[in-house]
């Protein structure tokens, strides 16, 4: 009896996509067609465990039954759709590191309020030696929040190096960088570049997923209060556009500021998604930034093919 074919939904298609970075999960040759097999040949059966993203060549190797060659078996396909998908994870992630991106990179902005908070809740824990040093030095508190010290008032904005001795500024950047890169690798951030489109943002975004863009952003200046201004952040592709605002006072210094911050810079920032909504026909991504890196390139090694129009990945799996 001939089992009834159901349709594999949307939200489903896009995961199995973007899981495996568009690529047959067997060969791995991403210039192949790209199709979706069911791992126990029950068409309905569209759980995420029974699907695999095939070409058309392994396709067919997985439907036929040759008897004097090696089939493409039920166990090998999951060892492979397995073996790829956390390959993919890895690399994805490992290439969001500015260390990756560009010998002089490095996150310059860090949002100091909430990555304690998401360190704490996904169980990740701060170096506990720099830790400790730089809390009984008394330059973060319990929860490894930054204790600030008045700025001067003759700069028209400050940033970490005003707030606090150069030394503990250093200390204080160097345990944050280890932890968000440390975070990054964990959570494996959904690369908004590879997914650069109106409905597999809806299928794959949600309120509250921690994202990662690089590309060119645009800065303007906003509110200013106490030499602390707010920078206004965005960038628009496609009828697409992320928006969300940082503080200059979370900037590790003026070059960062007065540089990579400001006018229009290609920047990588690591994102807290707050809203998405539809605004006059443009899909709109509400963020809050976690962290920006600066001084990185266009040498950006994903194993996603990229969307934004600048350029594709360079990154090969051969």
């Amino acid at each position: 009896m001939t089992k009834q074919r159901k349709t594999i939904s949307q939200n489903l298609k896009y995961k199995l996509f973007y899981n495996c970075a568009r690529t047959c999960c067997v060969c791995k040759c991403q210039k192949n067609p790209i199709q979706i097999h069911h791992i126990d040949n029950n068409p309905s059966n569209n759980i995420y465990e029974n699907l695999i993203v095939l070409c058309s060549n392994c396709h067919d190797e997985a439907h036929t039954d040759h008897k004097l060659t090696n089939n493409l078996t039920t166990k090998e396909l999951i060892h492979h759709k397995t073996l790829w998908e956390e390959n993919i994870k890895k690399l994805s992630s490992h290439a969001m590191l500015p260390i990756s991106i560009s010998n002089c990179a490095m996150w310059t902005f860090i949002n100091y309020e909430k990555i304690p908070r998401i360190l704490k809740n996904i169980g990740l824990e701060f170096e506990k030696i720099e830790f400790n040093n730089l809390l009984l030095k008394n330059v973060i508190d319990k929860n490894a929040t930054p204790i600030f010290q008045k700025a001067s008032d003759d700069k028209k904005y400050i940033t970490i190096y005003d707030r606090l001795e150069w030394d503990n500024a250093t200390k204080l950047h160097n345990m944050y960088m280890d932890a968000i890169d440390n975070l990054v690798e964990y959570i494996n951030p959904l690369e908004l570049g590879a997914i650069w489109s109106k409905i597999e943002i809806k299928n794959l975004v949600n309120t509250g997923d921690i994202c990662f863009a690089i590309r060119g952003f645009h800065f303007k200046e906003n509110e200013i209060k106490n030499n602390k201004a707010s920078r206004y952040i965005y960038a628009t592709s496609k009828n697409i556009e992320i928006r969300m605002y940082a503080n200059t006072q979370y900037i590790y210094g003026d070059s960062a500021l007065y540089g990579h911050f400001s006018g229009h810079s290609f920047i990588g920032i690591l994102m807290l998604i707050k809203e998405i909504k539809t605004e006059n026909n443009k899909l709109i991504i509400n963020a809050t930034p976690l962290a920006m890196s600066s001084g990185v390139s266009t040498s950006y090694k994903s194993p996603h093919q990229l969307k934004y129009g600048w350029k594709t990945s360079v990154w090969s799996p051969t």
